[in-house]
């Protein structure tokens, strides 16, 4: 059975009707970040790098106006997503978008 969804990658909210019941919310990106020390400057002090890491991995929650939830796990590029949602009922969800 295909369901309706949207992905709005510009204001990180996704949504999706499963039957007659709607569901939205946002996601999170996974981040991380490294610091490292370089060479050391003349006054004794560590020259540092800091760099932060913006992964293509993301989670979601989607809730529904009646209390219902969905947890999503997935892959994105640019408009296209890949990955699963689970409802509180432990049923999985396959979630796809082409990018269209």
């Amino acid at each position: 059975m295909v369901h309706k969804g949207w992905f709005h990658p510009e204001m990180h909210t996704m949504e999706v009707d499963i039957g007659d019941t709607h569901y939205q919310g946002h996601y999170i990106i996974a981040t991380s970040t490294a610091v490292s020390q370089g060479l050391w400057l003349r006054r004794g002090f560590p020259n540092d790098t800091v760099t932060t890491i913006n992964s293509n991995s993301a989670k979601a929650v989607m809730n529904s106006p009646d209390g219902k939830h969905l947890f999503c796990d997935f892959l994105f590029e640019a408009r296209r997503v890949l990955g699963e949602c689970k409802s509180a009922a432990n049923l999985t969800y396959r979630l796809v978008s082409q990018g269209q």
